[in-house]
């Protein structure tokens, strides 16, 4: 992150207070939770965490022994996010952890709301803030700490891309917060794999016709990782599809053992416990955290979305008029089931939108270093949102490529200049459409090219993004046949990204012909990655 952003992030800070609202018809008839309190979450690779890991631990390890059919058991908190089909129980070899669930609706369970597409999107932010929120509550209660609060991985910080220690000390008996089930190089103590650099062009390439940037492989992680892009976001949609598409599915799958080569050799040895089955299995394909239906059962799954929750809370605090207004958030509608469970295991059901909103906007905590200075959530309140006019498309291609080792470069023609166009309220956004029979076990990065690249000039100039494909598996199905299911049919994802200000950098706002660059890092020719259409848009805030 560059050092403005970091600069103005140490300068912001939160002070929510309430717990809800009066508004909130819920099921619950009290929270136990004092309204006077603000929770102060700490970075887990910091001292100051220790007594809140050690909670969270003993927390853990209670709520293992607990039956799956108690809400504030470790089996329950992990499905409320999402669970194998129920096909997928019947076919699980040895015994079920939950003999109890024979396929039917139990509250809360596979609600989670990823894949999502357009504005409804906006519920992966809301959702799992609320998520952590009724977590923490339970894990206060469970561990006997009035004071704790959620720790975050703050892997953004090229110092700290170990998985905490917490996580990966003793064993299974012996540590609440332990599990096999994850990448072997990270349990090992191994940092997140990031090597290279994206300071300079790392390969340039003639193509047939074209001069077109490449990118190595092993410099995906420190991309992604390092979250300056999110900043350059225009509004809270394009943040919204970033750190969702990115970061939060690129860690996903490197945790779930399905990214560094080191580790995909290892899955014939990772047993899925969810799922049952070795981590190889073609209906699993990765350990626990990289597939959606048994990620949450991993406890670390909640520091890894407490630190995405952090990169929210931070950029709109730093860009408080483009904070998520419930004007915007009413776009998504509500299609998102909301319901959690309290400390005392009494269920909260959200009955509509303005419900969550106020719940989101009157949350009992902050980050630790958010905490030291005395900006307050006043700004978010009081800024006027921005308004966005309809997007206009610019050029459109529909090539439906199959995507291999070789990159891919597909140019956009438009009848006009960008220059005709662009003001300070201008932006572009750049659409893919992709198409996968299951889950890619591969990133594709994204490069677009208003100019002829040249040696040494600055990777960040070109590469959009490096995109995760996790909860894309046809497999990913809940057993309330939610989204994330594509049974007998291929998968169809959009995303969406920011380009204005890698366009800027290039000085290619006065061009008329743009190149996009796909290239996958590890593509399966048994399961291509297939690009439907290409689109290049404007839009304008006012």
């Amino acid at each position: 992150m560059k050092k403005s952003i970091l600069s103005a992030l140490v300068g912001a800070s939160l002070l929510f207070t309430a717990c809800g609202t009066k508004e909130e018809k819920t099921t619950e008839t009290k929270d136990s939770t004092s309204t006077e309190t603000l929770y102060i979450r700490k970075n887990a690779h910091s001292p100051e965490a220790k007594a809140d890991l050690e909670a969270y631990e003993k927390a853990f390890a209670k709520m293992r022994t607990l039956g799956c059919k108690d809400p504030l058991s470790w089996y329950y908190q992990g499905a409320i996010h999402n669970i194998p089909d129920y096909e997928q129980f019947l076919k699980a070899k040895g015994d079920s952890l939950c003999p109890e669930f024979k396929g039917e609706n139990w509250p809360g369970w596979a609600t989670c709301p990823h894949m999502k597409p357009g504005l409804e999107q906006y519920h992966f932010l809301t959702w799992h803030r609320l998520y952590l929120y009724y977590l923490e509550k339970i894990v206060r209660k469970h561990s006997g700490k009035a004071d704790f609060a959620l720790p975050y991985w703050n892997y953004n910080n090229s110092a700290q891309r170990t998985l905490p220690e917490a996580f990966r000390t003793g064993n299974a008996s012996t540590n609440g917060l332990y599990e096999d089930e994850r990448s072997p190089s990270l349990m090992a103590g191994d940092t997140i794999d990031a090597t290279g650099t994206d300071a300079i062009v790392m390969n340039v390439q003639i193509l047939g016709k074209d001069t077109i940037v490449v990118v190595e492989p092993t410099v995906a992680m420190g991309a992604i990782l390092d979250t300056g892009y999110l900043w350059t976001s225009s509004d809270i949609h394009h943040f919204s599809y970033e750190l969702e598409d990115v970061v939060h599915n690129c860690m996903h799958d490197y945790v779930g053992a399905d990214v560094k080569k080191s580790d995909i050799a290892q899955l014939g040895k990772i047993y899925n416990r969810i799922y049952q089955r070795m981590s190889n299995d073609p209906e699993v394909g990765e350990a626990m955290m990289g597939m959606v239906p048994s990620s949450a059962f991993d406890p670390i799954f909640f520091l890894h979305h407490g630190n995405l929750d952090r990169l929210w809370m931070a950029w709109e605090l730093d860009h408080p008029n483009l904070a998520l207004t419930f004007e915007e958030f009413e776009k998504a509608g509500f299609k998102v089931e909301y319901t959690f469970f309290n400390e005392d295991g009494k269920e909260v059901h959200y009955t509509s939108l303005q419900q969550v909103y106020d719940t989101i906007r009157n949350i009992d905590y902050t980050y630790d270093y958010l905490h030291k200075s005395k900006k307050t959530t006043a700004l978010l309140k009081k800024g006027k949102p921005v308004k966005v006019n309809a997007k206009a498309s610019l050029a459109t291609l529909a090539p439906k490529t199959k995507l291999g080792k070789t990159a891919s470069v597909f140019t956009l023609t438009l009848p006009e200049a960008l220059t005709t166009h662009n003001d300070e309220n201008t932006f572009y956004e750049l659409e893919l459409e992709v198409l996968y029979a299951k889950h890619p076990k591969s990133r594709m990065a994204v490069m677009i090219q208003g100019k002829t690249p040249q040696k040494g000039e600055p990777l960040k100039n070109y590469l959009v993004g490096w995109l995760g494909f996790f909860g894309a598996s046809h497999a990913d199905g809940a057993h309330k046949g939610d989204e994330h299911a594509h049974k007998g049919t291929t998968g169809d994802k959009i995303y969406k990204l920011d380009v204005t200000e890698e366009l800027k950098q290039q000085n290619a706002l006065g061009q008329k012909q743009f190149k996009v660059v796909l290239q996958m890092d590890n593509p399966d020719p048994k399961n291509p990655v297939t690009v439907k259409s290409l689109a290049l848009k404007s839009y304008q805030k006012q």
